[in-house]
C-alpha cells in the first residue's frame, strides 16, 4: 500500500485495500460482520470508521486469546487495598481495554459495575451507595469513588493519625514480693483454728506471731529490716509498733491476746 500511495491516498481506499485481502478462515468470518455492523440500512450506504478506529478494531478481533483471559483474570482479582481511587481506576481501565470488554449495552455496563464494586474497598462501596444520587453508568461509579476517596484521604490528613490506630501496649502486671506471706490463701477455717491457737499465721507454730516468726527473720528479703538489739518496750512504743502490724497480724495479736486474758480468768476461777 505503501507503493501505491497515490492510489490510494484515503483512508476508506485504505481500508477496503486491506479488507479486499481477507478470503478465507477467521478473517472471511470478520470482515462479512464487520461490513454488515457499518452498514446503513435507510441508504444502502457503508459507513466506514477512520482507519485508526478499523486498525484498533482488528487487532483487537484477532488478539490472542490467552491474553484476553490473562487480562479478565486479573481484572476479577484487582483489588483496590491501598491504592487510591484514581489509581484503581487507571488499573481497571486497562485491564478492561486489555480484555476486550465494551461499555455499549445496559448488560455490559451493570457487568463492569458489578466488577467494580468487587475491586473497591467495601467501605467506599457503602460511601457510594449511601449518596444521594446513587450511580448507575461506570463513568459515574469512577467519578463518585475518585471523589469521595479525596476526600477521606484529606479529612484524615487533616485529623492525623487516628488514636484508635495506635499500637496498644499492654501494662506489665505488677510483680508480686516472693518473700510475702501468703495469709490470703488461707480459708476462714484455717485463719480461725490458728487464730483460737494463738498459731503463727506463717509457720503454723505456736509461741509467736507472724511479725517475729523465725522464718522471716532467716529470709534473705531486702526490704525486711535487720532484727534490732532487744529493748524495754514503753506504752507510745508499742503503740507505734501496733500501728504498723498489717490487718492479719493485727486481727493474729488480739487473737493471742484474748487468749492469754481467758487463761488468767480460768486461774482465777479455780
Amino acid at each position: 500500500m505503501g507503493i501505491n500511495k497515490d492510489t490510494y491516498d484515503t483512508e476508506p481506499k485504505r481500508i477496503a485495500f486491506i479488507l479486499s485481502y481477507m478470503q478465507e478462515g477467521n478473517a472471511v468470518v470478520w470482515k462479512q460482520q464487520f461490513v454488515q455492523n457499518k452498514l446503513n440500512l435507510n441508504t444502502g450506504d457503508i459507513e466506514l470508521p477512520t482507519y485508526r478506529e478499523f486498525i484498533n478494531e482488528f487487532q483487537k478481533a484477532f488478539k490472542p486469546e490467552e491474553e484476553d483471559i490473562d487480562a479478565l483474570d486479573k481484572l476479577k482479582m484487582l483489588r483496590q487495598k491501598n491504592l487510591t481511587a484514581e489509581q484503581l481506576v487507571t488499573k481497571f481501565k486497562l485491564l478492561v481495554g486489555e480484555a476486550g470488554m465494551s461499555n455499549n449495552s445496559d448488560t455490559a455496563n451493570k457487568l463492569l459495575i458489578e466488577m467494580f464494586k468487587t475491586a473497591l474497598n467495601p467501605a467506599l462501596v457503602q460511601k457510594i451507595i449511601m449518596s444521594e444520587k446513587k450511580p448507575t453508568k461506570i463513568e459515574e461509579w469512577y467519578d463518585k469513588a475518585m471523589t469521595f476517596d479525596r476526600s477521606y484521604r484529606l479529612a484524615m490528613a487533616i485529623r492525623g493519625p487516628s488514636q484508635s490506630n495506635a499500637r496498644f501496649i499492654p501494662k506489665a502486671a505488677p510483680k508480686k514480693d516472693p518473700f510475702a506471706m501468703d495469709v490470703d490463701v488461707m480459708t476462714t477455717e484455717e485463719r480461725a483454728s490458728l487464730m483460737k491457737k494463738g498459731a503463727c499465721f506463717r509457720c503454723k507454730q505456736t509461741g509467736h506471731l507472724a511479725v517475729d516468726c523465725p522464718q522471716k527473720k532467716k529470709s534473705n528479703n531486702p526490704f525486711i529490716p535487720k532484727e534490732l538489739p532487744k529493748k524495754k518496750w514503753t506504752p507510745k512504743d508499742l503503740h507505734a509498733h501496733i500501728r504498723e502490724l498489717n490487718m492479719e497480724e493485727r486481727e493474729e495479736l488480739a487473737s493471742l491476746a484474748m487468749g492469754n486474758q481467758e487463761e488468767d480468768n480460768n486461774t482465777e476461777d479455780f
